[in-house]
């Protein structure tokens, strides 16, 4: 399957070690003699709220599909985490909670398909998935505040993703928190293997390398950070192609050691973190990419 990705259908979240999920998808992407594996899951977590099809963890695969390491984290979230004023917790996906999908639509090169009818590998050029869900307050979780769509598109040069949030009410943003359209995980070193070092330097924008020895870092106005281990090892990328409306703190980027876990965590803020009020029908519109390829 040289040159393309390979879209394969599971039933069971083993790989991911989640056993409250309900299904997923695999995509095979080439790069060099190895394949990157990106994993989309449905996590169903009821005591936060969550219903969710999100992306998941990242591994290296062999020719033959095998997963030979783990790359980022399996318990993280990349697309969506808002917080809004005085609320415990963020809104989105399976680890905050308070979302719920209604509907999601898988395509094949373009054909759209029943993900039910996946019960073999599959030959594509790209695989586009489309989820669309609500978003409650975590304070009142029967009140819905806003609805989600996340457009993922995956092919061989990772995964593209467009997201809307769409406001049903008139909404504050904390003060104190961020809120977030783009997240990151890569593994600081092997999950099984603490030797195979996965993150030893960073770079914001098209900046030169530093090592990544004091963290937290930062940097306004930045639409891309990178993250990669030594020789032999992966580059994690990730940016923010355009975000809209813009605000105060659109596109304030920075690289986190995560409290000593063994992932740092990369974040582009969307907005937040000056209590900004959004006006009821607003809609947010965010573009990223997220890459993983040999270093």
């Amino acid at each position: 399957f040289k040159g393309k990705a390979i879209v394969q259908n599971r039933t069971r979240l083993s790989s991911v070690h989640y056993d409250g999920g309900r299904g997923g998808l695999r995509v095979f992407c080439p790069d060099g003699e190895r394949w990157i594996n990106y994993n989309f899951v449905h996590s169903v977590v009821p005591e936060r709220n969550a219903d969710i099809w999100r992306m998941s963890v990242v591994n290296a695969c062999d020719e033959k599909g095998q997963a030979l390491y783990q790359l980022t984290n399996d318990g993280a979230e990349w697309e969506m985490a808002i917080r809004l004023a005085g609320r415990p917790d963020f809104i989105g996906g399976f680890n905050h909670g308070d979302e719920v999908y209604d509907e999601i639509r898988l395509y094949l090169d373009g054909e759209r398909t029943a993900p039910e009818s996946l019960t073999e590998e599959r030959v594509c050029g790209h695989m586009r998935l489309v989820v669309r869900s609500t978003g409650f307050d975590p304070s009142a979780p029967d009140r819905a505040v806003l609805r989600h769509v996340k457009d993922f598109l995956v092919d061989d040069q990772g995964v593209h993703l467009q997201q809307e949030v769409n406001w049903l009410n008139e909404e504050q943003l904390d003060t104190r928190f961020y809120s977030y359209l783009a997240m990151m995980p890569p593994l600081k070193h092997g999950k099984d293997d603490p030797d195979r070092i996965l993150t030893d330097s960073y770079a914001f924008g098209d900046g030169m390398l530093a090592p990544v020895a004091r963290l937290p870092v930062e940097k306004e106005d930045t639409r891309a950070i990178t993250v990669r281990g030594g020789e032999g090892s992966f580059a994690f990328k990730m940016s923010a192609e355009d975000y809209s409306p813009r605000y105060v703190n659109s596109y304030f980027a920075f690289l986190t050691d995560n409290g000593g876990v063994n992932y740092n965590k990369m974040y582009i803020v969307f907005a937040g973190g000056s209590g900004e009020v959004i006006p009821a029908g607003t809609v947010w519109r965010a573009k990223t990419h997220y890459s993983v390829k040999k270093a």
